[in-house]
Formats: C-alpha cells, sequence, structure tokens
C-alpha cells in the first residue's frame, strides 16, 4: 500500500468537528468511519479503491486540515481527485459569510449559527449514494431506511482492507443492477424500491442520469431532468440536488423531517406544509439549501 498526504486551507471559519459529529449520528452514514482519527472513508476514483483520512489542526477561525489517501499507486492525480470529492461533501471552498449575514437576519437559524460557529452543510459522500438513499427513504422512517441501506451494502458491496481492518465500499451502479429486484425482493426491499433502484443504477449506469452535467443547469432544469425518471418525484430530485450534488438553493420542502423542523422551530405548534415551507424559505434565498442543510444535521 502507498500513502500520499496533503493539506487543505478551508474558507473560514470551518468547524470539522460538527461536520464530525453530525456523521456519526446521520442515518444515511453507513460508509463513514468515524473516530478519534476523524474522517475515513474508502472512495473508488479511476476504478480503483483508495481509503481516505481527514483530520483538522488549528482553530475553528485558523482551520486546517490534514489529509491522507491510502491505496494501490497513489499518484497526484489521484490525491487531487480525492480533495476534490472532500472539498465538495464538506463545502470547504464555499465562502460561508455571505451565508452568514443572512442567516443572521433570521431570529430562528440566527440563533443556530451563534451556537454553531462554523456551521457548513454536509453533503453525502458521492451523487449516486445520495440518489438511492433517497429511493430507500421515500414514504418511509430512516431507521427502516438506514437497514435497508446496511442490507445492501451486505448483499453487493465490497470492502477495502487496511492494516487488519475492513473499510465498507457503497455499491456500484452496476452491482445493484447485477443483484436484480428479485434479489432485493427477497431481502425486504418493497417491489416499487427494487423497481426504482435497478431503474435508477441502470440509467446512471448508461449515463442517462449525468450528475456531472446536471451541475452545469439551473437548479429547476437539473430537477425537471431527474424527475423525468421513473420513481424520481419532486422531493427526491430536490434532495439529491441538495445533498447530493451542492446545490445552494434547493431546499426538498416535502420533507416531513424538514416540515417537522420548521413547524416547532417556528411555532407553528404543528408539522408545517410543504408549501408553508417554501413560502418561510423565500427569504433564505440564494442559500435555501444551506438553510435546510443546517435543519438536517444540527436540529
Amino acid at each position: 500500500m502507498q500513502k500520499i498526504q496533503t493539506e487543505i486551507m478551508p474558507a473560514q471559519p470551518y468547524a470539522f468537528g460538527q461536520a464530525l459529529a453530525y456523521l456519526r449520528t446521520s442515518p444515511s452514514s453507513i460508509v463513514e468511519c468515524i473516530d478519534n482519527q476523524g474522517y475515513q472513508r474508502v472512495f473508488t476514483i479511476a476504478g480503483q479503491p483508495f481509503l481516505v483520512r481527514m483530520i483538522q489542526e488549528g482553530t475553528i477561525h485558523q482551520a486546517k486540515l490534514k489529509v491522507e489517501v491510502i491505496g494501490e499507486r497513489v499518484d497526484s492525480t489521484i490525491l487531487n481527485h480525492a480533495v476534490k470529492i472532500l472539498k465538495r461533501i464538506f463545502s470547504l471552498t464555499v465562502d460561508p459569510e455571505p451565508f452568514h449575514i443572512l442567516i443572521l437576519k433570521d431570529p430562528i437559524l440566527g440563533k443556530l449559527l451563534r451556537s454553531y460557529p462554523g456551521l457548513r452543510p454536509v453533503l453525502i459522500g458521492d451523487p449516486f449514494e445520495a440518489l438511492i438513499w433517497a429511493i430507500l427513504g421515500q414514504q418511509i422512517n430512516t431507521t427502516f431506511a438506514k437497514n435497508l441501506n446496511i442490507r445492501l451494502l451486505n448483499l453487493c458491496g465490497d470492502t477495502f482492507e487496511f492494516e487488519g481492518r475492513l473499510y465498507p465500499i457503497f455499491p456500484k451502479p452496476e452491482q445493484i443492477i447485477e443483484l436484480g429486484e428479485k434479489k432485493l425482493y427477497e431481502n425486504q426491499f418493497s417491489r416499487l424500491k427494487a423497481k426504482y433502484l435497478v431503474a435508477a443504477s441502470t440509467a446512471v449506469a448508461n449515463g442517462d442520469i449525468d450528475f456531472t452535467a446536471l451541475t452545469h443547469l439551473p437548479s429547476d432544469e437539473a430537477c425537471q431532468s431527474l424527475m423525468q425518471f421513473e420513481g424520481l418525484g419532486r422531493w427526491t430530485a430536490e434532495y439529491v440536488l441538495m445533498r447530493g450534488l451542492g446545490f445552494k438553493d434547493v431546499i426538498p420542502a416535502g420533507d416531513l423531517g424538514l416540515q417537522d423542523i420548521i413547524g416547532h422551530s417556528y411555532k407553528l405548534e404543528r408539522r408545517a406544509t410543504e408549501d408553508e415551507v417554501r413560502q418561510i424559505a423565500k427569504i433564505w434565498s440564494p442559500w435555501r439549501g444551506w438553510h435546510s442543510c443546517g435543519g438536517y444535521n444540527f436540529s
């Protein structure tokens, strides 16, 4: 095994500890390893698995992140790709000041920001993984969705061994396709979920869903592009754009958990409706995704 290291200087302020605290408890985080060594996860880069580690040095206002990539034939190209992934997941290069100025005007979220200096959204590690998690989360509670995600990982995911420890690797689209609807159904996935998982994986494998191309579209067009596929409604599309691709001004207003957070935080004494969430969120533009990620991450 080879190792290569570098450093990332994130846009300041940045509190890596808050991101780790979220990942420790998030039901969508099943392949991340969070311990005293910070963040560890295996990513597939150029068709090969690499273990990526990241720890923070310094303070929230003078943060520095140390990155290590481990694998076979690690070079600068692999390292640069891993750094690009980490910057996307942890929103490291986005200047947070415009967001901070806007959020401080909100009496509810402004208070939240003061309680969590260095607040920054945490995205799901891979856009395809975000798509699969969104499909799994449709119309079921997050605990069952997490169990299904772990079951999927055990059915067709790979592992990466380093220093006697096995690190899970999230399945590739081709592995889910090969697993097939019948095998998924036999393992407690509903017929519809099995169908949607295989169909979405096929669309990604065929290039019909192109995550890179989606990032170059306006959010409304990107949302409509995803919604043309069976099983991908508005909530699913908006969730993937926000948590998978990092669209800063997309909010999945149909999310029941987010509706509960908004209803509680804004003293509605009940769950907010989708229309109410969208109405309240208008004043957060062009940072609606960051506001709602804050709700997901720190509520």
